[in-house]
């Protein structure tokens, strides 16, 4: 955090506080940073690696599901599509926040 500055390390906090406060209760997995490279998009990557996630979560007789967040508004639709559905919106200064979960 120390690399980020103080105003941001402040910002990531707010972020996550945000973040943390949606998520559900019930056990569940969470997929915390997924991103794939611009000049990659469109080649199913995204795909391999929820659906890796999605394997994960179906096998463990305890998990509800998997959780996520994202910031970007393209991205809703495109989670939407893997069948998230928003459970939680916010905005955190002038940051969007939408949680998503998708239950098994």
């Amino acid at each position: 955090m120390d690399r980020l500055g103080p105003e941001r390390s402040d910002r990531l906090a707010v972020y996550g506080g945000a973040a943390e406060s949606h998520r559900r209760k019930e056990p569940h997995y969470y997929v915390g940073f997924i991103g794939v490279n611009p000049s990659a998009q469109g080649k199913g990557y995204a795909r391999l690696l929820l659906d890796e996630a999605h394997h994960m979560s179906d096998a463990d007789a305890s998990s509800t599901g998997i959780g996520l967040d994202t910031n970007t508004p393209k991205n809703v639709e495109i989670y939407e599509h893997f069948g998230y559905k928003v459970i939680a919106s916010s905005e955190v200064g002038p940051v969007p926040l939408w949680s998503k979960f998708r239950a098994k």
